[in-house]
């Protein structure tokens, strides 16, 4: 397979050390601006596959035919970037979110369908749908009542913006917690609040389930953290580098367990399903309910 990945984030030096692990990808071009950066983050990444990858401008998209198209540039960019691009028949992967609300005039959800017609094969990165999985496995089986859901990380959103940056992860954690397609919303019980570098959410779901959501992001915290909590059960995730592999822990009743990267398990499913058109239309739902949960939320000040 011939692979592009745009962009030289933090998060796209992470999709490079999984992609250049699976063995299909016999070239993978790593798109930027700028070739300097791009050569630079190349060579930063500790990895026997290296040879596999070429720096290159986004005209190699016009040129080449490739299999798969991943997109981990600026949330502000993607939608700019799905309109331009051709996919011509390939996987368009893209980072969550898939784009920001606030950069679409017009109807939000009839703007996210044009995007699947033009892009047949569209899927948006969900990885924490996995590290809900792991925390299913260390907790006691039993009806779950209530969860909390903290994150902190770096970044630059402010009031409603941190919510379309970073609420992905919140609901699809949530809802794989609790093995459904939506979060059906008791819209009397919902609590918003908004800071310059919070926003929170309480809301209770229609069987019951008591949720809180809260999201800080500011550009002077040190490092990403997250904890939830589950029935009134206090788990927190960590995470490492070490020899060039990123490593992930849940922290429960001071046991520490070592679990699969999400985002791994993430990229390595996407491989196996690449011609199961049911996986493809899966995460278009997710993405769909994601974005008809933002319009509900944001109607409700």
């Amino acid at each position: 397979m011939k692979v592009s990945l745009i962009g030289t984030s933090k998060i796209a030096s992470v999709h490079l050390r999984i992609l250049l692990n699976i063995d299909e990808n016999k070239k993978i071009y790593l798109i930027s601006r700028d070739l300097k950066k791009a050569n630079k983050l190349i060579k930063e990444i500790n990895n026997n596959n290296l040879n596999k990858v070429y720096s290159s401008k986004i005209d190699i998209l016009k040129t080449t035919q490739l299999s798969l198209i991943d997109i981990c540039v600026k949330t502000n960019l993607h939608h700019i970037l799905l309109e331009k691009i051709n996919s011509k028949g390939a996987i368009v992967f893209v980072e969550k979110p898939l784009l920001n609300p606030l950069k679409i005039s017009g109807d939000l959800i009839s703007y996210i369908q044009k995007l699947y017609i033009k892009h047949k094969k569209l899927i948006v990165c969900y990885p924490y749908s996995y590290l809900a999985s792991s925390v299913k496995k260390i907790l006691p089986k039993e009806k779950i009542k209530n969860i909390s859901f903290k994150f902190i990380t770096t970044g630059k959103n402010h009031y409603n913006a941190i919510s379309y940056d970073l609420i992905p992860h919140a609901y699809i954690f949530i809802c794989k917690l609790l093995n459904v397609k939506n979060l059906e919303i008791n819209k009397n019980s919902i609590i918003k609040t908004i800071t310059k570098n919070s926003w929170s959410l309480k809301f209770i779901t229609t069987n019951k389930i008591k949720i809180n959501i809260e999201l800080r992001e500011n550009k002077n915290f040190p490092e990403t953290k997250l904890n939830f909590t589950v029935n009134n059960r206090k788990i927190y995730r960590e995470t490492d580098v070490k020899n060039g592999k990123f490593n992930n822990y849940l922290i429960y009743k001071k046991n520490k367990f070592n679990i699969l990267n999400p985002m791994d398990q993430f990229i390595k499913n996407l491989y196996k399903n690449k011609k199961n058109k049911n996986y493809f239309k899966e995460n278009k739902k997710m993405t769909i309910n994601l974005y008809k949960f933002h319009n509900t939320i944001d109607k409700l000040n």
